[in-house]
């Protein structure tokens, strides 16, 4: 039986740290029909979630928000509609920081965000221009990446 309650960190406000909130107790939302429930066992800190709660994120959201961009552990609870995970499956995040950095600035900005037959141009191969170059590819981009030797 999946847990009722949860422990988690909420981000309340865009004050600073003072805004990060502690819940020992949480309450753990019902599961919808495409949602997966997982224990994590691992849960990094990242850079979105620093800047979150200083106010400094590009993206708007509604507080409070949950901590977790990322995280690796155990499946407890799958919806009616999710057949690709069961129970006790081992999982980790989809996207990485990297990965989430690179759709950001790919389609953070509504008004800017990349369309079919746009241009775009990665700068290196580290993790960050590589899935840039990827999704730009997915989306039916020109990419153009600049190395330091031929790929």
């Amino acid at each position: 039986m999946a847990p009722s309650t949860t422990k988690q960190w909420t981000i309340e406000g865009t004050s600073g740290f003072e805004d990060l909130k502690y819940q020992d107790n949480a309450p753990v939302p019902r599961l919808g029909e495409r949602d997966v429930l997982v224990r994590f066992h691992y849960a990094p800190l990242n850079y979105c979630d620093l800047i979150m709660p200083m106010g400094k994120y590009s993206f708007p959201n509604k507080k409070p928000v949950i901590l977790g961009s990322d995280g690796a552990g155990t499946v407890e609870e799958v919806g009616s509609g999710v057949s690709r995970f069961k129970k006790g499956d081992k999982v980790a995040s989809t996207l990485s920081c990297a990965a989430l950095t690179a759709w950001n600035s790919i389609y953070g900005l509504r008004s800017n965000a990349l369309k079919p037959g746009d241009t775009v141009l990665t700068q290196g191969t580290g993790g960050v221009s590589i899935f840039g170059l990827q999704f730009a590819k997915a989306a039916g981009a020109r990419v153009i990446a600049t190395t330091s030797s031929a790929i």
